[in-house]
């Protein structure tokens, strides 16, 4: 149907295509099953549905509903009374409600965007341990109802390995086992959700739709010890459990086998409940839970906009979150010429340090001069490196009026001035600017050979300070002209070193951070250096105050799940402060999580190591290893600083040995301490030894509590003795 106008005032059009050069206007429904195209305006009463594509020129008001089902492309204004819905609900507008929907048919909140439909598998990547974090998606969460002593814990499920690592119950208690017979079933006391067996439970950051899941056997050998008859629960809350599949008589394959879901609602927690195991597949019987691995595949829920509320289907993570854009808060920011954001990563690109003022400085990373991502800091060895940039833009120049500024951390006995910032034409006693600390920690700002400095002390060492200078007045160099800045305050208390020369700084300039813009290794910085910037206007003191309110990194923030990040990009922690923390109330902290304590090591010669496996109580399971003499070790879960301390009895002479341990090379690697003893008579005498252990690299290293010695009985830390070998995290690295 083609026209000039089509215009049909009281009745429904239905047609195939409708292509017009002009307007189309309509008093009842219009329905194309192919495409529409209308050079004009399109004016209908009612609904308009559209099967293909809708392509209008001009204006499109419709009455109603807008339908359609491929692109819709309108190059002037669209009003609709009705709902919009384009695609297969790529966009949907609920004009009743205001509420909108990308990939959402039925939008539940104001604005809400479907999740990546594309099947997943959760947890992303294989756990370590009964709490991963997993960067971009959060902390997964694993608990379950018993695991062997010597075994992983149920967490092994989640580790990638083709049941390699397996989760074994334990069936040494008549509180965990199956019957001994073919038909397998449990006979103990554990339940979950009304539902007796052994079970184990995955919580994951966000909700997902679960679609399907693997379960795989630790090997063939062990077919008989993995789940038949079992139940699948699905939870938000943890209270509240709805069962999502149950299977019966279902033997797992030598390759594992995959169960259909198909979950209609989003949850965060699953649990797996095993009421039978496949004791018919063999000829002896077994009373244990025993297999390799639980995948889950799934979509992540939507997210969604309501009232102020954001609800996330994934993870939140935002560069900055601040009531202004980036920048804004800098104060003079348009008079900006140098400002090295250390606060992002993107400061450094290769060895380039990028200049944000908008003047294009960029500057070079010179000699082993280098960004540190975690401190949020350039850093410098104070021998030959620096980051310089020659033929700089747009720097102050004669007798100029500018302000520097910057956060310091020196370390302590410096021998020769750290200069955060310098710039000049050439180096000379009147041709350059700089702010730079003296070796007795002074702060002082210089033009060359005279310069202003504090007449005291005002840096502490292996501690940031923000420091400032700023020159406000012109002339021969005076203790007026420079206002001096330590972490916002003004200092008073200032002398001149030389004070008969003005400055001159020619037309062609370079710039350094970290010593001298020559290179000269007497001005090299030592320690690290942040967020230097440089002005071409001499700011107030309030000015000053308000860049130092911004703090040394920022305002990034990064939260992801119930992990939180401040002053930095990823969190290391469930609460992650790259900087000073202060508690105006009471704060409080459980017990360390990671403890372990063994109360008696039973019989015991020398030679030996003292931590024995069965006898060890600690909230961080299969941690404590021994198989043969000499290398039994405490494996550490997480790195830090890990105090350990003994009491036992002995009888003869040697030493007590308390050591980093490389676990995979079995070699001693450090030892904390050595304590020795010399008791040779009859009877046994009371020892004890500590230490603090540092431990960088957990997957390598340990801690060995070990005894040599001759003669007598040996050692004893046992606990009819009062003896004890307790090992706590105390502190990170």
């Amino acid at each position: 149907m083609s026209t000039h106008i089509v215009n049909f005032p009281g009745a429904d059009i239905h047609t195939t295509t409708l292509t017009s050069v002009s307007n189309v206007s309509v008093g009842e429904n219009l329905d194309v099953t192919s495409n529409l195209t209308v050079s004009g305006n399109v004016e209908l009463s009612s609904n308009l549905t559209v099967s293909g594509d809708a392509t209008v020129s001009g204006d499109a008001e419709l009455s109603s509903n807008l339908t359609v089902s491929g692109d819709a492309t309108v190059s002037q204004e669209l009003s609709v009374s009705g709902n919009v819905e384009v695609g297969t609900a790529n966009l949907f507008v609920d004009t009743t409600t205001g509420r909108v929907g990308v990939g959402v048919a039925q939008p539940t909140s104001r604005f809400e965007v479907a999740g990546n439909e594309t099947l997943q598998e959760y947890p992303p990547k294989a756990m370590t341990g009964y709490e991963t974090y997993m960067e971009g998606h959060g902390v997964f969460r694993v608990s379950q109802s018993s695991v062997r002593s010597g075994q992983d814990g149920a967490y092994a499920l989640f580790s990638k390995d083709d049941g390699t690592t397996f989760w074994h119950s334990d069936n040494t208690s008549t509180d965990h086992q199956y019957t001994l017979d073919a038909a397998g079933t449990y006979n103990g006391t554990s339940s979950f959700d009304g539902i007796d067996g052994e079970w184990v439970t995955l919580e994951c950051p966000y909700s997902i739709k679960l679609d399907s899941i693997q379960l795989h056997i630790r090997s063939l050998a062990y077919q008989d010890q993995s789940p038949e008859d079992w139940t699948l629960l699905g939870s938000n809350d943890g209270t509240d459990w709805e069962t999502l599949k149950e299977v019966t008589g279902q033997i797992i394959s030598q390759s594992g086998t995959t169960f259909d879901v198909g979950a209609s609602q989003y949850y965060k927690m699953f649990a797996l409940v095993v009421t039978r195991i496949a004791n018919n597949v063999a000829d002896s019987y077994t009373n244990a839970l025993v297999f390799g691995e639980w995948r889950l595949f799934g979509t992540p829920a939507p997210s969604a906009l309501e009232d102020g509320h954001l609800t996330l289907g994934k993870a939140l993570t935002l560069p900055r979150v601040s009531g202004h854009p980036a920048g804004a808060e800098t104060p003079r920011a348009e008079s900006l010429v140098v400002h090295y954001d250390t606060t992002v990563d993107s400061v450094v690109s290769g060895t380039t340090v990028v200049d944000i003022s908008g003047q294009g400085n960029n500057g070079t990373l010179a000699n082993g001069a280098a960004y540190s991502s975690t401190d949020r800091a350039l850093t410098f060895d104070g021998t030959d490196d620096y980051v310089v940039r020659t033929s700089a833009s747009g720097l102050p120049t004669g007798d100029a009026i500018y302000s520097i500024s910057g956060w310091v951390k020196i370390p302590p006995s410096i021998t020769t001035a750290c200069t955060l910032l310098s710039y000049g034409s050439q180096w000379g006693c009147s041709t350059m600017a700089s702010l730079f600390i003296l070796t007795n920690y002074k702060l002082a700002a210089g033009i060359g050979c005279d310069w202003v400095n504090s007449t005291n002390a005002v840096i502490t060492s292996n501690k940031w300070h923000y420091v400032a200078i700023v020159k406000k007045s012109t002339g021969v160099i005076n203790t007026s002209m420079f206002d001096l800045y330590v972490d916002g305050v003004a200092i008073t208390n200032k002398s001149v070193n030389g004070g008969t020369r003005t400055q001159s700084i020619g037309s062609n300039t370079s710039l350094a951070v970290g010593g001298g813009f020559t290179g000269a290794s007497s001005d090299m910085f030592t320690g690290s250096i942040s967020n230097p910037k440089l002005w071409n206007v001499a700011l107030t003191a309030e000015e000053v105050a308000a860049e130092y309110a911004l703090g040394r990194t920022g305002k990034s923030i990064n939260l992801t799940d119930t992990a939180l990040c401040l002053g930095g990009t990823v969190p290391r922690a469930q609460l992650d402060v790259r900087g000073s923390s202060k508690f105006s109330g009471t704060m409080s902290y459980s017990v360390p999580y990671y403890f372990a304590r063994q109360a008696n090591t039973g019989s015991y010669v020398y030679d030996e190591p003292i931590v024995y496996n069965n006898q060890v109580k600690t909230n961080y399971p299969n941690s404590f290893y021994y198989s043969a003499s000499n290398n039994g070790y405490y494996k550490p879960p997480l790195p830090g600083v890990y105090q350990i301390h003994m009491t036992a009895i002995a009888n003869g002479s040697g030493n007590i040995h308390i050591q980093k341990y490389d676990y995979i090379n079995n070699t001693v690697l450090l030892n904390h301490d050595d304590t020795h003893f010399n008791f040779t008579g009859s009877t046994w005498e009371s020892l004890s030894a500590s230490a603090l252990i540092l431990i960088d690299d957990p997957t390598t290293q340990g801690i060995r509590i070990y005894c040599d010695g001759t003669g007598g009985n040996g050692v004893w830390a046992y606990n009819t003795y009062h003896g004890v070998v307790s090992i706590v995290w105390v502190s990170e690295i």
